[in-house]
């Protein structure tokens, strides 16, 4: 087969290759070896670019290479493909979001759970919410604080300002709590010097 019947996959095509590979998996349970006959038509310069965009990572073999999906391309992939937009894909999105913030309230601190207790309560793939939380899909498409997977990737950490708009995140009261605080503090010193130096003039 001529080049021109079967020309080198570019960014795109190869990571719809994966993603279709991957199917509802997580993505750490699809690993690519280069020469793989599902991925043929990726070229190296090709597999070389997806890396240093950190949309794949690569691992060197003896004699080969494997590459595999990160939460980023992962995200990129489903943009790509239009997946991001499918009823399914939303439908699956929004009882996460319902679940996860129901933790939250109820808790009114940062939440730790379980991935298969979450999964199982939004009705989802444990696998599709293991690639959710690693897109941080969150932050990226919607410009909110999102949820993560702890050390292990056996929890899920839903923040305390879990889907706050990133301009509008909590941390920002404490300091200002501190500063009025301070404020109090010179306030009290300052009237309490004042008294001291009243006393002195006036014994």
């Amino acid at each position: 087969m001529t080049l021109s019947q079967n020309p080198p996959a570019n960014l795109s095509e190869a990571l719809t290759l994966l993603l279709d590979r991957l199917g509802e998996r997580p993505i750490y349970m699809d690993e690519v070896v280069n020469d793989d006959l599902t991925v043929a038509r990726v070229c190296r310069t090709t597999w070389q670019e997806l890396t240093d965009r950190e949309l794949v990572t690569a691992r060197t073999g003896i004699g080969c290479c494997r590459y595999q999906l990160t939460g980023s391309g992962w995200r990129e992939a489903l943009k790509l493909t239009g997946q991001l937009d499918t009823p399914e894909f939303q439908g699956r999105f929004e009882r996460l979001n319902g679940v996860l913030k129901n933790l939250v309230k109820i808790a009114k601190e940062e939440v730790l759970e379980q991935t298969y207790r979450v999964a199982t309560q939004a009705r989802i793939p444990e696998g599709w919410l293991y690639n959710v939380l690693e897109s941080r899909i969150w932050e990226h498409e919607q410009c909110r604080r999102g949820a993560a997977l702890d050390d292990s990737k056996t929890m899920v950490v839903i923040p305390i300002d879990f889907n706050m708009p990133l301009s509008q995140r909590q941390p920002w009261t404490p300091a200002s709590s501190f500063v009025k605080r301070v404020k109090a503090f010179i306030e009290r010193n300052g009237n309490h010097a004042a008294r001291s130096a009243d006393r002195r003039k006036n014994p």
